[in-house]
């Protein structure tokens, strides 16, 4: 905690209770630069049990994440992928 100094973080630890000399901050970034951050919405409709607006992603070798609203949405979403590519889809 800085020397006398007024700040946000300083005030909040004197709340918390922590001591000067008894405590450290310690600050991590989650930046990261090896990551894109890609959005894009289904146009398909979410009661199908095929989605072509997803075919993009098969073809590549890099790591995905794709969300879904609904367990059973998501379910949907990787059987199609595994008849797509058979087990190669994690």
């Amino acid at each position: 905690m800085g020397a006398g100094r007024v700040t946000a973080t300083n005030h909040i630890c004197k709340l918390l209770g922590f001591e000067r000399g008894r405590s450290h901050i310690i600050r991590r970034s989650n930046m990261r630069h090896d990551i894109r951050i890609i959005f894009r919405t289904i146009q398909s409709r979410t009661g199908l049990t095929r989605f072509p607006d997803l075919d993009w992603i098969v073809g590549g070798h890099r790591r995905i994440l794709i969300f879904a609203e609904i367990i059973n949405g998501g379910f949907r979403i990787n059987t199609y992928f595994l008849k797509l590519g058979g087990d190669r889809i994690n």
